[in-house]
């Protein structure tokens, strides 16, 4: 068999096996910029980052949970509200709280995962209980497989918060949140729910490159496809109410039993 025949029977069982590799980040642009999600500051995006193991955590896999509060609480900064603050824990005892949803829980019982799917279906929830107590429909919530690395970038200039779900080289699933990203180090700016280890009581940016997180994201779990991501659009500010006690941080995943 000739080396060229061998290079392209490689290359197209690495595709079948292990799926194509992306192609990198967009080239720098001619003026030095880091791509913020747009709306908000350096200072904004890194005050929503939650570490999943600070004391308050639920269960030990809480990177999810943790991940969807960033996102929730980005949104609403968006809106205009940057006096909210979402705790993840209260996030986490709301989901479990929740009905049911297909054929379980919005989170794992025992182990507290969240898998997109569910994590999809609560944040469209919570988007529903803003409904019903006066308030627009807050977000539109999207979830997808087998998303493009440039379309992050995208996500960043529109303004869509983020989730990534993806595993480590040793197959444990986690999940972070997308916060800029700039072309000329290649340095990819993350909120990880499990950085630093130990936690040391400050928020951080993890820094990865396009290489790691094409790594980390394309690298294929179980319960969902490589490249997942949820993202939010079409934030809408939330209108005034006709009950003073109903502010928008105190409305409920679910209505109170």
């Amino acid at each position: 068999m000739s080396t060229s025949l061998r290079r392209r029977l490689g290359t197209w069982m690495d595709r079948l096996w292990y799926g194509a590799r992306q192609t990198p980040a967009p080239p720098p642009t001619p003026a030095r910029r880091v791509h913020w999600l747009a709306g908000l500051s350096p200072q904004q995006l890194l005050a929503t980052h939650q570490h999943q193991f600070d004391g308050r955590q639920t269960t030990p896999n809480d990177c999810a949970v943790a991940s969807m509060a960033m996102i929730i609480h980005q949104a609403l900064w968006l809106a205009g509200y940057d006096d909210i603050r979402v705790p993840y824990p209260d996030l986490a005892r709301a989901m479990d709280r929740a009905p049911l949803y297909g054929l379980g829980f919005y989170r794992l019982p025992f182990i507290g995962a969240v898998p997109p799917g569910r994590a999809a279906a609560a944040l469209r929830c919570l988007g529903r209980a803003f409904v019903r107590h006066g308030h627009p429909r807050p977000w539109r919530v999207h979830l997808r497989g087998r998303l493009p690395i440039a379309q992050l970038v995208t996500h960043l200039h529109s303004g869509y918060p983020t989730l990534l779900y993806g595993a480590w080289h040793n197959g444990v699933p986690h999940a972070v949140v997308v916060a800029g990203y700039d072309p000329f180090v290649d340095r990819w700016y993350i909120l990880d729910p499990a950085y630093p280890q130990p936690y040391d009581g400050r928020p951080h940016f993890a820094h990865w490159s396009t290489a790691f997180l094409e790594s980390w994201w394309g690298r294929r779990y179980f319960a969902y496809q490589r490249y997942t991501a949820i993202w939010l659009t079409d934030i809408h500010r939330l209108q005034p109410v006709a009950e003073p006690e109903v502010a928008p941080h105190t409305v409920p995943l679910v209505p109170a039993a």
